[in-house]
């Protein structure tokens, strides 16, 4: 069995301190990997805490505008539109109802538009208004604010690395995440 194969629980795991250990016949390279491994999964954990922080601390600009809740699903989603109802309950973990609801305050506060699908009448798709366009560029433009500021304590070298090491992951990513996200 393949340290891959342990790490998705397909074999009885050896475990300290959570984590994987290769069995003693089991190469260095699997051990890099599970150092890779746990580093990404830092780094996904310290991203979505980022992400997080933003939608706490920017949505206090758009309190008048759009519900903290619908805020942080409308950062979820942003992506994904148009789409219909079942692709923002898959997305978000909304319910019926709950997707129906948040989709609803979006379409009265003017975020969001809902349009016939020429393909099934039955299944509408939302997307964004125009009026949801700006307020998402205005989302974009912070968000991109935000980040630019990780860089600010980061010397030239640091950032070259930074630049490469995303190119990477996004290679690797892309390859396996649906295009409607990768837009």
């Amino acid at each position: 069995p393949c340290i891959r194969d342990k790490m998705m629980g397909c074999e009885e795991k050896n475990t300290k301190n959570n984590h994987v250990l290769p069995s003693e016949n089991e190469t260095v390279d699997s051990l890099k990997y599970i150092l890779e491994v746990k580093r990404m999964k830092k780094l996904c954990r310290l991203l979505e805490f980022k992400r997080r922080l933003f939608i706490k601390d920017y949505h206090k600009q758009f309190i008048n505008r759009i519900p903290a809740v619908q805020f942080e699903h409308l950062m979820n989603v942003r992506q994904l539109l148009p789409c219909n109802l079942t692709t923002i309950m898959d997305f978000t973990g909304l319910s019926s109802a709950g997707a129906s609801i948040f989709v609803t305050k979006l379409v009265d506060t003017g975020v969001f538009v809902r349009c016939e699908n020429p393909d099934d009448r039955r299944n509408m798709i939302i997307d964004i208004s125009p009026e949801g366009r700006k307020l998402i560029n205005e989302i974009e433009k912070m968000l991109s604010e935000y980040i630019a500021n990780f860089y600010r304590t980061a010397d030239a070298e640091d950032i070259i690395t930074i630049d490469e090491g995303c190119r990477a992951m996004l290679r690797v990513l892309d390859k396996n995440t649906p295009t409607q996200i990768n837009k």
